[in-house]
C-alpha cells in the first residue's frame, strides 16, 4: 500500500522559454511542478485547487531554501525564527508580503553574484549601487508591511516570534541607521 501512494507523485519540470538566458535558480523554480495522481475515492478530499496550492508552498519553500543557502555563503546569519515566522505568518496571509519576500531573495541571489564580481574587478560599482538601492526599497517594503499587520492585530495576543520578527526587521531598516 505505502508504495502504491510513492508512485502516485512525480515532479516534473516544464519546458523554459528559449529567451530565458539567466541563471538565477529563483527564476526557474517556477518551471518545477509537484503532481500527484489523486485515486477516485479521494477527490472528494484532495481536489485540484488542494495540488495547486502546495505547488505554490512547494515552490515558495524551494525559493526559501535557496536564499537561505546564499544568505549563509555570504556570511550573514539568518535566524531560524525568522523563516518560520515567514512561513507560519505571512506566507497564508499576505500574498504581497509573499512577493516581496520572494524579490527580497532574488536581490540578495543578485547582490551576493554582484559583490563576487566586484571583488574580482569585472563589475561597476554603479550597477552594485542601483542594486543597493532596489534592496533598501524592498526592505523599506516589507517594513511597512510587517508594521500594518501589527497594527491590524493590535487587539490580538502576539506570537512571540512575530514579536521578535518585527522588532528585528524595524530595526534593521535604514530608517532606524539615521
Amino acid at each position: 500500500m505505502p508504495h502504491d501512494i510513492i508512485t502516485n507523485f512525480s515532479l516534473t519540470i516544464s519546458p523554459m522559454p528559449s529567451s530565458m538566458l539567466s541563471n538565477n535558480i529563483l527564476e526557474k523554480i517556477n518551471y518545477l511542478s509537484f503532481h500527484y495522481d489523486v485515486h477516485p475515492y479521494l477527490r472528494l478530499i484532495i481536489t485540484e485547487d488542494m495540488i495547486s496550492d502546495y505547488n505554490k508552498l512547494f515552490k515558495f519553500l524551494l525559493q526559501l531554501k535557496y536564499a537561505y543557502k546564499t544568505l549563509h555563503k555570504m556570511r550573514y546569519g539568518v535566524h531560524r525564527k525568522f523563516i518560520k515566522q515567514c512561513k507560519e505568518q505571512f506566507f497564508f496571509h499576505n500574498i504581497k508580503l509573499q512577493k516581496l519576500l520572494q524579490q527580497l531573495f532574488r536581490i540578495c541571489a543578485t547582490l551576493f553574484q554582484y559583490w563576487f564580481l566586484e571583488e574580482k574587478g569585472l563589475l561597476t560599482i554603479l550597477k552594485i549601487e542601483n542594486l543597493e538601492k532596489d534592496f533598501l526599497d524592498v526592505m523599506s517594503s516589507i517594513g511597512s508591511q510587517v508594521e500594518t499587520i501589527y497594527v491590524r492585530s493590535g487587539d490580538l495576543k502576539y506570537n512571540l516570534h512575530f514579536e521578535m520578527l518585527h522588532d528585528e526587521i524595524l530595526y534593521n531598516m535604514p530608517s532606524a541607521w539615521d
